[in-house]
């Protein structure tokens, strides 16, 4: 059964996730939460009104960032709903489930119970804070105090993050952090919308910022220079966990020089598909020290088993203040995204669509004497004329995402360049 899923918030995604938590039948005890969308309220309803009829237990934790509601279902050992479109605009909804304070895969259905009416309103943020709390040495924190600027973009980290860093020593000052108020830019936290936070963090003497989406399951530092690359930011955290011999687990779109970076320092990599839950199985299956994502989602396996943007800016904190950020030279990246024309390959089916302009597209790969292709664990995978190239769908939209990099930036764009237009004709 579909247990992650995003898109539009229209009558024909409402029908979709009524359809997705009506099949779970009766689970026992559900935790539920939103994030801070309009369509939030109306669509959790929906969803506790169908848990209630199947003979559900609810524990409704009302606004709260996915990973509170990831961690009431591992202190309860009980099956989560986040209404959340994480990074996605703010006219979009969804789900994520989890179980046991991981984001499942697929959830075992059972037969509905008898109509239940237990409903209770669940006020977790105490036993989170001080639990995440715990997992940092903030000896460093309270000796530097450093200012620390949040942007909350007014989702659900309001409620979680400027507390935690005030806990753990930091002054803080906080941007766009009303959780009742409409988004204050793009969920996703890019260079584009954190634009404005260089100039700030020079004009109030700040020492870094810190940045959220909608649901705070990641986090993007920035300093006075700007964004911190995302892959830099990746190996700074990597590098401050990861031991010799201990294991990191990342993606098929971290940049080469992640690898090349940790290698040096004797830690192992493993790689999965693009996505926090595969990272999160491999953490377990590995017992790595860490796990994340390009995008700003992280994993603390001892902590819990899914992507947590608020204890990411807490790590942060404690790690500027120890060392400081390490200015790594990343390679020549550039990143892209092509829309896929409505109705490919015949089908109105979004995701038949995207396979169907994958197909065409490695099949193409495979006949170009310039490309040569590594793997196709997540979309393909291959090196094209030196450049390491990443072609992939995305998981929650109806686009296919370009990643080319080389040491060389004028050979990156030439690649990137290129494969642009061997994409571009078979997404029309």
């Amino acid at each position: 059964m579909e247990c992650s899923f995003r898109g539009m918030y229209d009558e024909a995604l409402i029908r979709r996730i009524s359809s997705a938590v009506g099949s779970l039948g009766n689970q026992g005890t559900v935790a539920v939460a939103i994030d801070t969308r309009p369509s939030g309220p109306a669509l959790s309803d929906t969803i506790i009104s169908i848990l209630k009829k199947n003979g559900n237990a609810v524990h409704f934790l009302g606004v709260a960032p996915t990973p509170v509601l990831s961690y009431y279902s591992k202190v309860q050992n009980c099956l989560g709903i986040m209404v959340t479109a994480s990074h996605n605009p703010e006219t979009d909804n969804g789900i994520k489930m989890f179980f046991n304070g991981v984001e499942a895969i697929d959830v075992q259905p059972k037969p509905a119970g008898m109509p239940c009416d237990v409903k209770i309103d669940v006020d977790i943020r105490d036993s989170y804070l001080h639990v995440a709390l715990a997992q940092v040495d903030t000896s460093s924190i309270k000796r530097k105090r450093p200012k620390v600027i949040v942007d909350c973009a007014n989702g659900t980290g309001a409620l979680y993050t400027p507390h935690l860093l005030r806990m753990a020593g930091a002054h803080v000052i906080t941007i766009d952090a009303d959780s009742s108020l409409p988004f204050s830019r793009d969920s996703e936290p890019t260079e584009k919308s954190l634009s404005y936070l260089p100039a700030l963090i020079t004009a109030l003497n700040a020492d870094f910022a810190v940045a959220h989406d909608a649901d705070a399951d990641r986090c993007r530092i920035i300093t006075k220079d700007g964004l911190l690359n995302q892959d830099v930011q990746l190996l700074n955290m990597a590098s401050a966990l990861c031991k010799s011999g201990e294991t990191f687990v990342t993606t098929v779109e971290a940049s080469q020089m992640v690898s090349d970076e940790l290698a040096k320092k004797h830690i192992k990599i493993e790689i999965t598909p693009v996505g926090s839950n595969f990272v999160a199985r491999e953490a377990k299956n590995k017992s790595a020290a860490f796990g994340g994502e390009p995008c700003g989602e992280y994993i603390f396996p001892k902590f819990l088993l899914s992507a947590d943007g608020i204890l990411s800016a807490l790590m942060f904190t404690k790690l500027y203040c120890e060392s400081g950020f390490t200015d790594y030279k990343p390679y020549a990246t550039i990143r892209g995204k092509i829309e896929i024309a409505s109705g490919k390959g015949g089908s109105k089916n979004t995701d038949e669509t995207k396979q169907s302009a994958m197909k065409e597209i490695e099949m193409a790969l495979k006949k170009d004497k310039n490309a040569k292709i590594v793997s196709d664990l997540d979309g393909v995978l291959f090196i094209y004329n030196d450049a390491r190239v990443l072609v992939r769908k995305s998981n929650t939209q109806d686009i296919i995402r370009i990643t080319c990099e080389h040491k060389d930036e004028k050979k990156a764009q030439a690649a990137y360049d290129e494969i642009k237009r061997i994409v571009g004709e078979r997404c029309r």
